[in-house]
């Protein structure tokens, strides 16, 4: 058997090869590419679909609230027996769910971290109903112990909390990579960890009394996600 060598042959299949590697490095830089904005298409469909899902469940409780206004919907519920713990309540939504709830009667129990303005809420709303129907709690809910601790005194205090109202939240609103890791432990311990211990504390009272109610109040994450 006789093996013939030829350079040309040799050159001439090197540069074969050579266009084949840049035409394979094009084609990869293009299938890049192509999965860059497949990513981004994705991303922003994504996001569509977030904002449309969450603003057809604000308009389906906004038209059934409407319905209950002009119909006439089922009659509120008495709560002037009840008494009711808030957390996040020296300001903002739970400052707002204090007044509304000090109309209707019930017996106010008002914890934040801003022991100042959170004592400032309870004044004013036992002065606008002349009673002494709320009251103000310091409470760290970063802290587990302290959770349990100004339950506690609450209960000897105050008496059996029947309905908890999870309002309070932090948000830092920064980038991941921008969050220290204190603002992240912080974020957790506010928004999730703090309602277990809440609800361990109060629990057991309203299901021994087979009477209770308990509201989670989240962001729209807690519709579609972070």
């Amino acid at each position: 058997m006789l093996f013939f060598f030829s350079p040309y042959a040799q050159l001439r299949n090197g540069g074969k090869n050579e266009e084949q590697d840049e035409d394979n490095d094009g084609k990869k830089g293009v299938k890049r590419k192509i999965i860059k904005k497949k990513k981004t298409t994705m991303s922003l469909a994504n996001l569509i679909y977030q904002h449309m899902l969450v603003l057809s469940i604000l308009f389906k409780h906004w038209f059934l609230g409407l319905i209950n206004l002009f119909a006439g919907g089922p009659p509120l519920k008495d709560v002037s027996s009840d008494i009711v713990l808030i957390t996040g309540a020296a300001s903002g939504l739970g400052k707002g769910i204090a007044q509304r709830l000090a109309r209707l009667g019930c017996t106010l129990v008002l914890w934040d971290v801003d022991h100042e303005n959170n004592i400032r809420v309870a004044e004013e709303l036992n002065n606008a109903t002349n009673s002494k129907r709320v009251h103000a709690f310091k409470c760290d809910l970063t802290n587990k112990e302290n959770i349990y601790a100004c339950a506690k005194t609450v209960q000897e205090t105050v008496g059996q909390v029947t309905m908890v109202i999870n309002n309070a939240g932090v948000v830092s609103g920064k980038n991941f990579l921008e969050c220290s890791d204190t603002s992240i432990q912080r974020t957790f311990d506010v928004n999730i960890m703090a309602h277990f211990w809440i609800l361990k504390a109060f629990l057991p009272s309203m299901l021994e009394n087979n009477h209770g109610h308990i509201v989670t109040i989240a962001s729209g994450a807690g519709l579609v996600g972070a």
